[in-house]
């Protein structure tokens, strides 16, 4: 579960409260609302928002997802579906690729070090020969 640091335990929070705990604009959130169907924010009668604690949480994931992960709001949105929470199959072969590609890694620098002392020892016989 979220902590909302500067944020007090209460049932709704207003946009502009939501915006500075995530330090994301306001026309951004409104953006992300109409883009993530999981974001359904409260309106008052003269239509002013109100996030639910949950609503927040979607929004820091969003906010974790696009700004620190890098991911497209396509590729957020996926994640957020659990799109790829359902793919056990893929995931395990995701592992078997990267154990094959570890295992190659470390021949290569097996023998990458096998090469460098060789032309290590080479290059002290030369020196040697030289004096």
């Amino acid at each position: 579960m979220i902590t909302f640091a500067n944020m007090k335990d209460k049932l709704f929070y207003t946009i502009s409260e939501v915006s500075e705990e995530l330090k994301v604009s306001q026309p951004t959130l409104r953006f992300w609302e109409r883009e993530f169907k999981q974001i359904k924010p409260h309106r008052t009668l003269n239509g002013q928002r109100r996030y639910t604690k949950e609503d927040v949480e979607v929004l820091r994931k969003i906010k974790a997802l696009t700004h620190e992960r890098g991911l497209t709001l396509s590729g957020a949105k996926k994640i957020l579906r659990g799109a790829y929470n359902n793919l056990p199959e893929q995931k395990d072969i995701a592992i078997d690729t990267l154990q094959e590609l570890k295992t190659f890694l470390s021949d290569l620098k097996s023998q990458m070090d096998i090469l460098l002392s060789e032309d290590d020892l080479s290059q002290t016989q030369d020196t040697d020969k030289q004096d």
